[in-house]
């Protein structure tokens, strides 16, 4: 790599400061990676992001997964827009019931089949969580990224809600695998599937969110 240094408006010497993106870094705020001001009105290409798997799409059909799927595999899932890139960076999945217990999906019983949480890319499938059938298989397999608590209590939120049910709470950082999170690219088949085998509808909550960003081509955003 190549030091080069710049001088700055009073000839000042400094170290040119370079991106993640191995480009040169044209404004430093705190520390943080900034483009350079834009004019005014202009849209910003990164936009929030962020909603519920549902059975027909984010945020969209049904978003609660306490459902009876052991007849028929139920799925829940977000796909890929023609608008803009969605970057995934982080997933918090949501069992509540009265009581939850590490060796149990919340409260009901070790399941029969499991469930599945799968990832499609450029028309590649990969099973991110498999064969899931207890909350204590779902803190191991998402690798414990944000693990809170302790012991029997790990993950676990008592009077989660206002009927004071309790909630196992599970998050997943797909960017602590990929460079800038999981991204389903715009114009594609790409999808993240959440699949439910069994009658979970003793749940009381039984949720998938993700967050992330929108990046929207350069045509329609601006310069950033």
């Amino acid at each position: 790599m190549l030091k080069t240094q710049i001088i700055d408006g009073k000839g000042t010497r400094r170290t040119a400061k370079i991106t993640k993106n191995n480009a040169l870094l044209v404004e430093d705020i705190d520390g943080r990676d900034f483009p350079e001001c834009l004019p005014v009105g202009t849209a910003n290409r990164f936009r929030f992001f962020g909603g519920y798997l549902g059975s027909t799409g984010l945020n969209s059909g049904t978003t609660n997964m306490n459902i009876d799927g052991s007849v028929t595999p139920q799925t829940f899932y977000v796909e890929s827009v023609n608008e803009y890139d969605i970057y995934i960076t982080d997933c918090i999945l949501v069992v509540a019931d009265g009581v939850v217990a590490h060796n149990k999906y919340g409260g009901v019983t070790s399941l029969t089949n499991g469930i599945d949480l799968e990832v499609t890319e450029s028309g590649e499938t990969t099973t991110v969580l498999g064969n899931i059938k207890t909350c204590g298989q779902i803190i191991a397999q998402m690798g414990c990224f944000w693990a809170f608590g302790s012991g029997t209590d790990l993950n676990i939120i008592t009077n989660y809600d206002p009927a004071n049910n309790d909630a196992m709470i599970v998050p997943f950082q797909p960017d602590e695998v990929l460079p800038y999170g999981l991204r389903l690219g715009r114009g594609t088949n790409d999808r993240m599937t959440f699949r439910v085998s069994d009658d979970l509808t003793g749940l009381v909550t039984h949720t998938f969110q993700v967050i992330g960003y929108r990046h929207y081509p350069r045509e329609v955003g601006g310069d950033v």
